[in-house]
């Protein structure tokens, strides 16, 4: 009981730190940095499930007497406690999920047309291998496209050194 106690308390949480809701104002400039899938609050539902079912099946083993009815009493607090903060974290990913679904239906009503951040991923990551290559103009004209594109992988772009000094080569 210990070890799954444990596991409940690594994975507790996880849309807390993992999902990442839409920004106050909608970029227009940029692809929409936030979270859209649903995987990461489901996980934390089912973990709080678990940490329930875990609670009650531990509280029903107690006997009516004891030291041992104490214990096992504090486990069974200890995995509702543990249910419902990971309840919570579930409760606030889903919602964090819906408000950058909702943010990607606004801007598309907007008609404010990025490209998807994998594009963006895939250019950089091209750019990158270009610039090990020492194919500087191609390392330039994919930094040229990444302005424009998405700023925050623009910025990440340039930052790698072989990437910047590549750039700067190529530069009239």
């Amino acid at each position: 009981m210990r070890c799954t106690v444990g596991v409940m308390v690594l994975a507790t949480g996880c849309s807390f730190a993992a999902v990442q809701g839409p920004p106050p104002a909608l970029p227009h400039d940029r692809a929409l940095d936030c979270t859209s899938s649903p995987a990461v609050p489901i996980l934390d539902g089912v973990v709080a499930a678990a940490a329930a079912t875990a609670g009650i099946a531990v509280a029903d083993q107690a006997g009516p007497y004891g030291w041992a009815r104490l214990a096992q009493t504090d486990e069974a607090v200890l995995l509702f406690g543990l249910g419902s903060a990971v309840a919570v974290s579930a409760i606030t990913g889903a919602i964090r999920v819906r408000r950058c679904r909702s943010a990607e239906r606004e801007r598309a009503e907007l008609g404010i047309v990025t490209p998807s951040a994998d594009l963006a991923r895939d250019l950089a990551r091209d750019g990158e291998l270009a610039a090990e290559r020492g194919d500087c103009g191609v390392a330039a004209a994919i930094a040229a496209q990444l302005r424009p594109l998405d700023a925050t992988a623009y910025a990440t772009y340039m930052r790698d050194i072989g990437v910047a000094q590549c750039v700067q080569f190529a530069a009239p």
